[in-house]
C-alpha cells in the first residue's frame, strides 16, 4: 500500500517531519510547500496521482511522496504509519496534517450506502485509525491538524449534494475536540482547519458535475462562473487561495501554537461567520 518515492535526506529536518494526507491536491500542495520551506522534511502521499505527485515533490529537496488510501481499513493503516517509521529512523512524524480530497457532491436521489461510507472514511474512519495507530508513538510538542470546512456549520451556500460532506466534516470537528483531551497526555496538540470556498481546480469542477459532455471551454467558463458566484457571496467578493488555507497550517505546526488544541479555526474570508 505504500511506495516512497523521491525519497528526502534523513539528515534534512531540522524542525523534524512532516506526513501531508493528501498532499497531491492543490491546498496539500501549498501545506507541502509551507510546512518545507521552514525546513521540515514533508512526505506527501496521494491516492492514485504518482506521476502528478512525484513531479510535484520534485520542486523541493525536502519532499518526498508515498501512496495511501487513507479509506483503507484499518489494518492498512497501521501497516502504512509502522512502514513509514520503520524507514524514516523509527520516527513517526512530529507533524500530520489530514487534508484528502476527492469526495464528489451528491444529491439526496443519488445517496447510497457506497457514497456514505467514502465520505466518513475519507474524513473521520481513516484519520482516527492512523491517529490511532501513531499514538504511542508520538513525540513530545507534535502537532495533528484536521481539516473540517465552513459548510460544517452553515447550510445557505450550498444545496443538498454536499450534505454527506458536510456532516463528516461536523463528525470530523468532534473527533478534534474529544482527543485533544487524550492527545495532550502526549503533549501533542490537534486541531481543525475549517475553510470556506477554496480556488482549486476540484472545486471550479464542481461546476460541471452534472454529468453533462462539456468542452474544453465551457468546462472553464463553467468553472468561471462558479468561482464568480461563489466570491459574489463573499465580504470581500472574492475566495480564498490554497496558499490563504496553508498558512493558517503554517502557524498550527509552529511552536507559536503550542497552547491551541481542540480548537476549530474557521478560514473562510467572512463567508461563513460563526460563534
Amino acid at each position: 500500500m505504500s511506495q516512497t518515492l523521491n525519497a528526502a535526506p534523513a539528515n534534512g529536518h531540522g524542525m523534524g517531519r512532516a506526513l501531508v494526507v493528501g498532499g497531491s491536491c492543490a491546498i496539500g500542495q501549498a501545506i507541502a510547500r509551507s510546512l518545507a520551506s521552514d525546513g521540515r522534511q514533508v512526505t506527501v502521499t496521494y491516492h492514485s496521482s504518482k506521476a502528478a505527485t512525484t513531479a510535484f515533490v520534485k520542486e523541493h529537496k525536502l519532499m518526498e511522496a508515498a501512496q495511501l488510501d487513507i479509506s483503507a481499513d484499518r489494518a492498512a493503516l497501521e501497516s502504512f504509519v509502522l512502514r513509514d517509521k520503520a524507514e524514516h529512523g523509527g520516527k513517526v512524524p512530529n507533524v500530520v496534517v489530514f487534508c484528502a480530497a476527492g469526495i464528489e457532491p451528491v444529491a439526496l436521489g443519488d445517496m447510497d450506502a457506497t457514497v456514505f461510507q467514502k465520505h466518513f472514511d475519507t474524513v473521520v474512519r481513516g484519520p482516527l485509525f492512523m491517529i490511532q495507530a501513531m499514538y504511542p508513538h508520538l513525540e513530545p510538542d507534535s502537532r495533528i491538524i484536521l481539516f473540517s470546512s465552513a459548510l460544517a456549520r452553515t447550510s445557505a451556500i450550498f444545496d443538498d449534494r454536499y450534505a454527506l460532506y458536510a456532516s463528516a466534516k461536523a463528525a470530523c470537528e468532534q473527533l478534534t475536540k474529544y482527543l485533544s483531551k487524550t492527545l495532550a497526555a502526549k503533549q501533542t496538540t490537534i486541531n481543525a482547519i475549517a475553510p470556506g470556498p477554496t480556488d482549486t481546480p476540484g472545486l471550479r469542477a464542481q461546476a460541471r458535475s452534472n454529468g453533462t459532455s462539456q468542452s474544453v471551454a465551457e468546462a472553464a467558463q463553467a468553472g468561471d462562473a462558479h468561482v464568480a458566484r461563489l466570491a459574489s457571496l463573499a465580504p470581500a467578493k472574492r475566495i480564498g487561495t490554497p496558499e490563504e488555507i496553508a498558512s493558517p497550517v503554517r502557524f498550527l505546526a509552529s511552536k507559536e501554537a503550542s497552547w491551541i488544541t481542540g480548537a476549530i479555526l474557521n478560514v473562510s474570508g467572512g463567508m461563513c461567520v460563526y460563534g
